[in-house]
């Protein structure tokens, strides 16, 4: 049920069911996943960060869609919240920003600092409005640190890189241009010291 699981051209699943269908099918990998855990003999405080790590968030996108649809059976929120527990850690906590932080960071087209910014403050501050770190004991300082982080690293992951040659060349890319073939490290040795001689 999630986009990052289906094959390229692959329709979503989502498409003919109900808002609140599909934040159901959604939300039931947080009691399953803790399931599994506790079934593989897993400790238990793994299994908190698999049941923590959307605390009671809301699942916008499907709450949204709702609310667009006229939300025809009156239902709240409620019907859209994960049904796991706030962070109690301030590890519990870290996950959860770093997992929501990078879903959105996923939608971004042309990735920028700004962006990125943009991105990391509004899911720390939903967070927050939400009290989903009110238990957790993350400071003000911690946050901004946690904020900082994120963004940097949002923007080392998806910099912009330079274009290998076969890139650039017209075709299907490895025919385009010749491919070095197989050297063992004994192999690379040899010809290295002959070019150092």
């Amino acid at each position: 049920y999630y986009v990052e699981n289906l094959v390229a051209g692959e329709p979503s699943p989502h498409g003919d069911l109900e808002p609140e269908v599909s934040a159901d099918a959604i939300m039931a990998h947080v009691v399953e996943g803790a399931r599994i855990l506790r079934e593989g003999g897993i400790p238990e405080p793994v299994v908190e960060f698999a049941y923590t790590h959307h605390g009671t968030s809301v699942i916008e996108y499907f709450w949204h869609k709702c609310l667009e649809e006229g939300n025809p059976k009156g239902l709240s929120d409620a019907a859209f919240r994960y049904p796991g527990m706030r962070p109690r850690t301030r590890e519990t906590a870290i996950l959860m920003l770093i997992d929501a932080i990078e879903a959105a960071a996923r939608t971004v087209d042309e990735p920028s600092r700004e962006k990125f910014e943009a991105i990391v403050q509004r899911v720390m501050n939903v967070k927050l409005r939400q009290g989903q770190l009110d238990v957790c004991g993350l400071t003000m300082e911690d946050l901004r640190v946690i904020q900082s982080t994120l963004t940097d690293t949002l923007c080392n992951a998806y910099h912009n890189r330079i274009k290998y040659p076969w890139q650039d060349k017209e075709g299907d890319g490895e025919a385009a241009l010749p491919v070095p073939g197989i050297a063992t490290e004994r192999d690379v040795a040899r010809e290295r010291s002959r070019e150092s001689t």
